[in-house]
């Protein structure tokens, strides 16, 4: 076969090679050999036969393109002889089908490991009593934790001194980092016949009704709060490994802001602008807002305007 020195197409052509053969290992951990990659087109039929047929589909239809792009072909004189070309189609024929006949039988994927629950999760009781009578006395054990108080012969601090105390907060952790996943699982908002405060020209609270549209408008910004308030369930636990009590106060401070910032948004939505009134007025008077910055967007609300 006679051809022509041309280095920049070699070069253009073997490096165009060289990346199809890496693109080819680095997304299907395949060699580029062509009588592989023929042998899994043979049954039986390779598991991964759909980039093998692309390969060769490629292969066959690329000198079509450059045709349809160039204009005319390339010019190649091949000087074998008929015999000696029948040799070596025989001899590639062997190799493919040797190869596909000795290659074992690729094992299927694994399965898919799903999160389904291993049963149906049915809810007992709404939202408002989950909040009732789990969460909230969840959030009592890490409140009740800390606390101080000053008195005329100094100030007294309440924090976690015995194992049983620390048990406490462990079990309050626990309870707000699972039961916060059961506010994932579809329920009612409150007990039938239950409307919350809403009656009124002026209701001070939601109606489940009005919660549940808001949730279905923004169902991530719901999941959002939920794992805000799993995270904190997890900093406890973090907390009680390593018995560090004077972390608890800031585990108590983003509990409350979990839960407040999530009853603004879905119980009693309409206390944000009663708040943001709040800061400002204390920050004319005091100058609070610079001793505690952006509490309104903490709890998930707008900052106060700057004066």
């Amino acid at each position: 076969m006679l051809t022509t020195f041309t280095p920049l197409q070699s070069l253009i052509g073997g490096a165009m090679i060289g990346i199809s053969a890496t693109l080819l290992m680095l997304f299907h951990g395949r060699i580029a050999g062509i009588t592989g990659i023929v042998a899994g087109l043979l049954p039986p039929l390779a598991t991964d036969w759909q980039w093998r047929a692309a390969f060769l589909i490629g292969m066959i239809t690329a000198p079509l393109a450059y045709y349809l792009m160039v204009g005319s072909t390339v010019s190649i004189e091949v000087t074998a002889t008929p015999p000696l070309l029948l040799l070596s189609g025989a001899v590639f024929v062997y190799a493919a089908v040797t190869s596909s006949c000795a290659a074992p039988k690729q094992a299927p994927p694994p399965p898919v490991v799903s999160q389904a629950l291993w049963g149906d999760m049915k809810p007992i009781v709404s939202v408002k009593e989950l909040m009732r009578d789990m969460i909230d006395p969840a959030s009592d054990y890490v409140f009740d934790a800390v606390g101080g108080v000053d008195a005329r012969k100094g100030s007294v601090e309440t924090y976690p001194r015995t194992d049983a105390d620390w048990d406490r907060v462990r079990i309050g952790g626990v309870m707000m980092a699972e039961g916060a996943y059961l506010l994932k699982v579809p329920r009612p908002f409150a007990p039938a016949g239950d409307e919350n405060n809403s009656a009124g020209p002026d209701p001070e609270e939601l109606s489940p009704a009005q919660i549940l549209a808001t949730l279905e408008h923004d169902p991530v910004l719901w999941n959002a709060k939920i794992e805000a308030l799993r995270n904190v369930g997890l900093q406890v636990l973090d907390i009680v490994k390593r018995k560090d009590a004077k972390e608890l106060w800031d585990a108590a401070d983003n509990l409350d802001q979990a839960c407040e910032g999530c009853h603004l948004e879905y119980w009693y939505p309409g206390e944000k602008a009663f708040l943001e009134k709040l800061d400002k007025r204390l920050d004319d008077l005091y100058g609070l807002h610079a001793l505690h910055p952006d509490r309104t967007r903490i709890l998930g609300m707008e900052p106060p305007k700057s004066k």
